[in-house]
């Protein structure tokens, strides 16, 4: 007898099969290691784990069960072919019919696990400010399928990568298995890495997968609020005008040609003590109104001097 539990895994490279297995370390363990397979192409997610007093002797009984109903997928292999519920209740089943087995465990949703990672990077709500346990809740939500937690770990890992040994290397990781998942917005984080380095041929790149992936594969959980796609076409507009790039997609920017202008507007407001920054911005916001709006800038007076940092108005040309 070998005390352990009884997981439910799934794998979004393989549709349609599920992994029924036992393990006596961490399930979530078992699945990274399988997922560190190279014969596997996508990580697979945990999805229910059951506790048993005798794990061996569980797998082999529930996997007669679902061999019965007619779910097993090929003969001396852990993967079925049913509805997940269904696969659930059954384990479910198992364990309320031997009393030997501990209460079921639902693990934590990827949803509760960035709320519990936002709790602990800032302190709020009572709880004491944690960032290796924020960290932790972020990969976890990353294993548990979240397409925002991949996003969000490559952006602390770039943002600490001058700390971090391989910090950019990691940072990379996590962004490039993002955009494997589908969160398109992954790529907008790879041009910013590209942006700071000055490589405008990756910053064009990445952008171009960017509009590409989100034209062909859209996900709204991806989308993750009313104003992540206006942030992301600012962010797009200010690198290229950073790079001395002229922005194209005109397509895609166009749409959304209001909303971007508000926000280089109150951006360009909050950057007065930032004199290059506020010039950036500026040369932004007026080719955000002249190409996309067809419209001069509500402010301009007739005079692009106007719109440039004070300190530049003594250079304008009388």
């Amino acid at each position: 007898m070998e005390q352990g539990w009884v997981y439910v895994l799934v794998n979004p490279s393989i549709p349609g099969l599920v992994k029924v297995g036992q393990t006596t370390k961490s399930p979530l363990e078992r699945a990274s290691e399988l997922s560190r397979a190279t014969g596997v192409a996508t990580a697979f997610v945990l999805v229910f784990e059951q506790e048993f007093v005798d794990c061996v002797a569980a797998e082999r009984d529930i996997h007669a069960a679902l061999d019965h109903c007619g779910m097993r997928y090929k003969p001396n292999r852990e993967f079925f072919r049913g509805p997940i519920p269904d696969i659930i209740r059954l384990i479910l089943l198992y364990a309320a019919q031997n009393g030997d087995c501990q209460p079921a465990a639902f693990p934590q949703s990827a949803v509760e696990l960035l709320h519990e990672r936002d709790r602990h990077l800032t302190g709020d709500e009572n709880t004491l400010q944690d960032f290796a346990e924020a960290l932790r809740c972020y990969r976890l939500a990353a294993q548990r399928g979240s397409l925002i937690a991949f996003e969000r770990l490559g952006v602390i890992m770039a943002n600490a990568r001058r700390q971090l040994r391989g910090g950019r290397a990691r940072a990379l990781t996590y962004l490039k298995a993002g955009v494997r998942q589908g969160n398109y917005f992954c790529h907008c984080e790879i041009a910013m890495l590209a942006l700071e380095e000055g490589h405008a041929a990756n910053f064009i790149k990445a952008w171009d997968l960017f509009f590409a992936q989100r034209a062909s594969a859209f996900l709204s959980e991806a989308e993750a609020g009313d104003d992540r796609y206006p942030r992301a076409l600012q962010r797009y507009i200010i690198g290229c005008f950073t790079l001395g790039i002229t922005p194209s997609h005109i397509g895609e920017l166009a749409p959304q040609a209001q909303a971007v202008a508000q926000l280089l507007a109150k951006s360009r407001e909050a950057a007065r003590n930032l004199p290059e920054h506020r010039l950036c911005l500026t040369l932004a916001l007026r080719w955000v109104y002249r190409t996309l709006l067809h419209q001069p800038c509500p402010s301009d007076r007739g005079s692009f001097w106007s719109w440039l940092p004070r300190r530049r108005w003594r250079d304008a040309p009388a």
